[in-house]
């Protein structure tokens, strides 16, 4: 994320909320907010502005980001698709941050069918709606996970 797209964002609920952004309270929001994408700062910026009644705490503006619906398989069908155009390749954003992190799609284009499976299992594991229920299914049936999530939640 760019500090200055994060600013700019700010100020603009800062001027809807009527609230003084300070060079601390940007900094304490891009500490939170910093693995997030230029484009889903200014997406949760703009969907609170539009849903938002109070100037936003940074848990709130994640909130505000869409997570995918798609499993793994879906969105890899769509990159399938659209790979071998890759100069012109129409995917989403989430699919893209994705496809960039197991080597770009310019790559995958240039790839024999063979090496594509084994692309396709590191896809998998960095697809996040899938990371997240690998994640939620070792929370509910993984002794250890499940301890831990029980002390998180106990008032110390």
């Amino acid at each position: 994320m760019n500090i200055q797209t994060l600013a700019k964002e700010m100020s603009k609920l800062g001027v809807i909320f009527d609230k003084v952004i300070t060079k601390e309270l940007i900094a304490a929001y891009e500490d939170i907010l910093k693995d997030l994408t230029d484009q889903q700062i200014i997406d949760a910026s703009y969907k609170w502005q539009t849903e938002g009644k109070f100037f936003p705490r940074p848990s709130e503006l994640l909130d505000m980001i869409q997570t995918p619906e798609q499993s793994s398989g879906e969105a890899w069908a769509l990159v399938l698709k659209e790979f071998r155009d890759h100069e012109n390749a129409n995917l989403p954003d989430h699919i893209m941050v994705a496809i960039n992190e197991i080597g770009g799609i310019k790559a995958l284009a240039h790839m024999p069918y063979s090496q594509l499976e084994f692309k396709f299992k590191e896809f998998k594991a960095v697809y996040t709606p899938d990371r997240l229920g690998e994640l939620k299914e070792r929370l509910d049936h993984d002794p250890q996970f499940k301890a831990l999530g029980e002390l998180i939640g106990r008032d110390l």
